[in-house]
């Protein structure tokens, strides 16, 4: 019995290698392709948001490379090896900024190169009244509102225009119905979380990559303009998930789980659960406590399955709208569990 469990193991091993080795191929395979000398406008994006936009606007024109792959932090992100040879070689370079891109060697290039094209500085042109200050800070995380992030087609299509001027009215079209296909994703988002009770649309999260998303998806009629909106949000580290959290952090995330009786926290898939773990360990036993005085205590629990916030979960074919439609069905699962019992 031994020997065959070892046998099975040997052989779960081995397939998980081969698999690997398969994806690594497959990528390998991908930036040689995109170094080739095809004809097509060579791209380089920061982040998967953007590659995935870019992608799908100049499909079949140009060949697109993300310079920080799924399951990689985007805040503190530094260039590696051969991402000076990619940048080199890009003919654009699409990057996110308002500060998400803070690394400082990958902040250098964005900062200094004249083939950036910044994203965010059409953000702050154009939209700057629908950008967040979080903590004195703006808040990056545009792609959480798919709307919003959809008017960064604009800047990528002016430049993608510019470089290739007998495909501009192509382009055009494409940016149209793209634009289109993403409206119509935001109205079912909103239609779907929008059907949940008001009283369970507050969200718990590792750290503040959902401001956005709890704005345009959230809030109740008015919270908008109020304000009211930021109330149904509390997260466990700040706009870049990499300080330490603090005693005062674990107080008012727990004060916010007890005010709203909320039932549930949502992990990252590039954040580690142990806050989030700490916390739901502190608040069962303050639940225990209010029980034995007398009072009801919080069924309080972590989700299972992480969200995707600054990072996709880096499966084959896992892209923006696939990610955008993945939290939503996650989110509402997990805050509308036993709305309808009895």
């Amino acid at each position: 019995m031994r020997k065959k469990s070892v046998f099975f193991t040997f052989l779960l091993l081995v397939t998980l290698f081969f698999a690997g080795c398969s994806k690594l191929e497959k990528r390998q395979k991908r930036i040689e392709n995109w170094f080739s000398n095809n004809g097509k406008l060579k791209v380089v994006c920061t982040t998967s948001p953007l590659k995935d936009i870019t992608e799908a606007l100049g499909v079949g024109l140009i060949d697109v490379e993300s310079l920080i792959d799924a399951g990689l932090d985007p805040h503190a992100y530094e260039l590696v090896k051969g991402d000076g040879e990619k940048l080199d070689r890009a003919d654009i370079i699409i990057a996110s900024g308002l500060g998400l891109e803070h690394g400082a060697s990958i902040e250098h290039i964005l900062n200094t190169s004249q083939k950036v094209v910044s994203v965010g500085s059409f953000f702050k042109k154009y939209f700057k009244e629908k950008l967040i200050i979080t903590d004195g800070e703006l808040d990056p995380h545009i792609w959480m509102d798919v709307a919003l992030f959809s008017e960064a087609l604009e800047p990528i299509c002016s430049a993608l225009g510019e470089k290739m001027p007998q495909h501009k009215a192509l382009l055009e079209q494409r940016k149209g119905e793209l634009k289109a296909r993403l409206f119509n994703l935001h109205c079912a988002i909103k239609k779907r979380l929008g059907s949940l009770p008001e009283n369970r649309r507050y969200l718990v999260t590792a750290h503040d990559a959902f401001h956005y998303f709890t704005r345009a998806y959230l809030l109740e009629p008015g919270e908008d303009v109020s304000g009211a909106w930021k109330k149904r949000l509390v997260a466990c580290e700040g706009l870049a998930p990499e300080g330490q959290v603090s005693f005062a952090d674990m107080k008012s995330v727990i004060h916010f789980i007890q005010k709203y009786r909320v039932k549930v926290a949502f992990p990252e898939s590039n954040v580690g659960r142990g806050f989030l773990v700490k916390v739901l360990e502190i608040t069962k036993n303050q639940a225990k406590n209010r029980k034995k005085q007398g009072y009801e205590g919080i069924d309080f629990s972590v989700a299972n399955e992480p969200l995707c916030a600054d990072t996709m979960l880096g499966e084959e074919g896992f892209d923006y709208v696939c990610s955008m439609t993945y939290n939503t069905e996650v989110i509402y699962r997990y805050l509308s569990e036993g709305m309808h019992e009895k």
